[in-house]
């Protein structure tokens, strides 16, 4: 049977989508699947590994976002990347790419009984085909899986926003989530993680950066410095901004003995994806008679599984 989920939605603007997360309780957790490149009619992807996710997600609860090349929709009669090799055998027919869109959105409705599935957002291989074949594989996804269901999962853009929040004995909490796809590579010696530099530069409001396209996953908090005022004065405050590569769950390696990223000399990439999950952190703050103070956070903590 459908279950109550401990959050609700609702969509700000094209690209900025806000949780509204519910408790009972400063003890409540909250868990979200953050993952990325699931390119899940390709025939190198782990579909087992993603099922296995969406199954624990819907059976606890947890919500889910993709961030992006959702698809690989690499097959299509002028792509220049096409291989016969690539196709699984149910979407090899003149209507492939209407064939690939409506069996992966079939495939994810029927996992996402409980409306967990939050929010589909494009990456470079969805904004390939809405360039050059006039369609939007992630709009399409979504308003098949909306149909006829009491449920509502949103598509984002290549990048957005998502803002968690949360009211509570008199008292609002925010965390803001900044998602990019990702572009360039990952170079073998650093993976992709100098990338974190130039993201906190331009995107200093959010608390967690999320990207994905490398198929690297890792997790790298940036602690800094921020001058504050409030009623107490000006004063500094330590903060975190956390920066995760979300993985993929497409393998092209296999055991390394041909294929692309074999030719490019690219190592073998571990598949999966990332766990978030939010909670209020209780820490003691002097008052500004020199009192000390209850104070909460929400705060994020991740996990790599798959």
């Amino acid at each position: 049977m459908p279950q109550d989920l401990p959050f609700s939605v609702t969509e700000q603007s094209r690209n900025i989508h806000t949780v509204h997360l519910t408790a009972s309780s400063v003890t409540q957790e909250w868990t979200f699947v953050l993952a990325s490149d699931i390119h899940w009619d390709s025939t190198h992807c782990d579909r087992d590994a993603w099922d296995k996710v969406l199954r624990q997600a819907s059976n606890n609860g947890w919500g889910v976002f993709v961030w992006g090349d959702l698809y690989d929709l690499m097959n299509g009669r002028h792509d220049p990347r096409r291989a016969r090799h690539g196709v699984r055998p149910e979407f090899d027919h003149a209507g492939y790419l209407d064939a690939v869109i409506e069996g992966c959105a079939d495939w994810h409705k029927a996992r996402n009984e409980n409306g967990n599935i939050i929010l589909l957002s494009r990456g470079n291989h969805e904004e390939s085909i809405r360039k050059n074949c006039d369609s939007d594989p992630i709009q399409r996804t979504v308003s098949l899986m909306n149909y006829g269901t009491p449920h509502t999962t949103y598509s984002g853009g290549y990048g957005g926003w998502v803002r968690f929040m949360l009211d509570i004995n008199g008292h609002h909490y925010t965390l803001k989530l900044n998602y990019f796809h990702g572009s360039g590579g990952a170079p073998i010696m650093t993976h992709g993680v100098l990338s974190t530099v130039r993201m906190a530069a331009f995107s200093p409001d959010a608390d967690v950066i999320c990207t994905g396209h490398v198929h690297r996953r890792w997790v790298v908090p940036l602690a800094r410095q921020r001058l504050v005022a409030d009623k107490r004065g000006a004063r500094v405050v330590r903060d975190t901004q956390t920066h995760v590569c979300c993985g993929s769950f497409k393998d092209s390696f296999g055991d390394g003995a041909e294929g692309w990223e074999v030719e490019k000399g690219m190592p073998p990439k571990d598949t999966g994806c990332v766990l978030m999950r939010l909670y209020l952190q209780r820490s003691t703050v002097k008052n500004g008679a020199g009192r000390s103070q209850m104070r909460y956070q929400l705060v994020p903590e991740f996990t790599l599984t798959r």
